[in-house]
């Protein structure tokens, strides 16, 4: 393949799916992020301010008894393994950890997808596939109206619906900037995705995962510079802490603080003793833990 046609598709790359993950990132971090000693606490610090959790809801969930908790502990224990590759490794340059940005790319998707599954286990048993996860967690959750825009916060809330957006981005995004510009891109990106069903930011993302994978993975020889790979690092980083730390609070309330602190507890140890990572991100989230105890 000519170089002049690898670079029109990485082009389409930059046009689509980049600026999708460009403004997905941007509404969190403009939208949420306060106050703080570095990047982490400070998005910490805006979810927390704006983040609301409906424990009546919760009690619902968890008087149905409907769900596999097993498959739920071990799909978030998942979710950390995969976010500890996303960052792995923590001390190299931008360059050399994302010189095979497609490999991050899939483990971005498994930190989501993982995460979103071990909610879904919370309220499904039966097996199933990742189209099912994901419509399942849309349907069930994502779009429960205790939750959406106020516990799935914005941008993770939005669903395509038919030609329709819901919530509207006027009802949930008070950033001028945001509203103008971001969110027409959001509906872009949702709009690319063909299903009978409805579409959210969580299809998106597996929408990415099966291009890169599938279509064509060596364009991104072509994410040269440090400006595409760098600022693709931060998006992914960004948007899978942000969501994690959904996840997380979820089973906190349904299980109790002190049950999933142990399971961080005994993953940490693990981490560290076997594979000498410290995970770092996962030790900011769950001090914020302690004070909601």
């Amino acid at each position: 393949m000519s170089n002049k046609k690898i670079e029109n598709l990485f082009r389409v790359y930059l046009r689509t799916y980049h600026a999708g993950l460009n403004s997905i990132s941007d509404i969190i971090t403009n939208a949420y992020i306060g106050q703080g000693e570095n990047r982490e606490s400070r998005l910490l610090n805006g979810l927390e301010k704006y983040v609301t959790l409906n424990e009546d809801f919760i009690d619902e969930l968890k008087s149905r008894k409907s769900g596999d908790y097993n498959r739920a502990h071990r799909n978030l224990l998942n979710s950390w393994y995969n976010e500890c590759a996303l960052r792995h490794p923590s001390t190299e340059p931008d360059d050399d950890k994302m010189k095979f940005a497609i490999w991050k790319i899939i483990q971005f998707y498994f930190t989501i997808y993982t995460g979103l599954s071990s909610l879904g286990r919370l309220v499904y048993k039966k097996r199933w596939g990742h189209n099912n996860a994901i419509d399942i967690f849309v349907d069930e959750l994502l779009c429960a109206p205790e939750l959406n825009n106020s516990f799935f916060i914005p941008p993770f809330c939005f669903v395509l619906d038919g030609d329709e957006i819901k919530p509207k981005f006027e009802d949930a995004i008070i950033w001028k900037y945001g509203l103008i510009y971001h969110c027409p891109r959001i509906e872009n990106s949702l709009k690319m995705i063909k299903r009978p069903r409805s579409i959210s930011v969580f299809h998106f993302f597996q929408n990415l995962r099966e291009w890169a994978s599938y279509q064509e993975p060596y364009i991104f020889i072509n994410l040269y510079g440090k400006g595409p790979k760098s600022d693709l690092e931060r998006y992914m980083n960004d948007i899978s802490f942000c969501f994690a730390y959904l996840v997380e609070r979820l089973h906190i309330a349904f299980f109790g603080h002190e049950e999933i602190k142990k399971s961080y507890e005994d993953f940490s140890r693990r981490v560290r003793t076997y594979l000498d990572i410290n995970p770092a991100h996962l030790v900011v989230r769950f001090e914020s833990y302690e004070k909601l105890a």
